[in-house]
């Protein structure tokens, strides 16, 4: 009895040696994982932050041209000179639409992606230079009041820019990317 008891306490050890000497991993083995996902990391890693800026301008190139059209159909609707704000602040830029005759500042600002800034440069629509804000106006028809121009905006590091062109007094708008807003 006592050498079968010594013969399965040794089976038994050495089944629990095998085991821990084929499971788990080494260090070198981890380390090897941790350099090849560091350098995939840092392949992948400037064409994702590229692609973030991309989506970030194009959703903020929306926005600016869902509130041109918003504040030329209201402009149509109410029969009166309306016009669409553009500012600059620490948080980013706002988008307003509202009467030309109301106050800004009690306009309802709405924030862009806070990674999107105004390109003061490229800009070249009408510019309220004593409040800083840029500004598109429409008559009762529709058309533009005003000069026409481009709302430019492109991201912290400035290698991507989207924009609006309004083109015609007609009232024609329309978006563009990169060298076409230079």
């Amino acid at each position: 009895m006592k050498e079968q008891k010594s013969n399965s306490t040794r089976r038994w050890s050495q089944l629990l040696r095998r085991r821990s000497s084929v499971s788990g991993v080494t260090l070198v083995e981890v380390l090897g994982v941790l350099a090849i996902v560091g350098i995939l990391m840092a392949i992948v890693a400037p064409g994702w932050v590229a692609y973030a800026e991309g989506r970030s301008l194009s959703a903020a190139q929306d926005a600016v041209l869902q509130n041109l059209r918003l504040a030329q159909s209201e402009a149509k609707r109410t029969r009166g000179i309306w016009q669409m704000s553009a500012r600059s602040t620490s948080q980013g830029v706002e988008l307003a639409v509202h009467p030309a005759s109301a106050s800004v500042h009690l306009a309802d600002w709405q924030p862009l992606d806070p990674t999107v800034r105004l390109d003061t440069d490229e800009t070249t629509v009408q510019r309220d230079r004593t409040q800083g804000i840029y500004q598109v106006q429409f008559n009762a028809t529709g058309r533009v009041n005003g000069s026409l121009g481009k709302i430019t905006l492109t991201t912290g590091q400035g290698q991507k820019r989207r924009c609006i062109v309004i083109s015609t007094l007609l009232g024609v708008i329309r978006k563009a990317a990169d060298e076409a807003c230079l």
